[in-house]
């Protein structure tokens, strides 16, 4: 198998394990939040959407980052 073709499908198992963790703990992000003492349900709304919407701004920020580092090591 090629060098390429091997990284890509390690890459998408682990793509495909964290997309498959971040959805199975989606329900239970509200349980959570009452445990450590948000109580109204607006506040548990609000906190809940800031918990699973953080990670796709980090990765809107950090990806591109990512994606030139390679580049730039190999550069230096």
């Amino acid at each position: 198998m090629v060098a390429w073709k091997r990284t890509l499908v390690i890459l998408w198992f682990a793509n495909f394990c964290v997309t498959m963790g971040t959805s199975l703990i989606i329900p239970f992000i509200p349980l959570y939040l009452a445990q450590l003492g948000v109580h109204t349900e607006q506040s548990i709304d609000r906190w809940s959407s800031w918990v699973f919407s953080i990670q796709f701004v980090t990765s809107f920020i950090f990806q591109p980052i990512w994606g030139r580092l390679p580049i730039a090591v190999a550069a230096s």
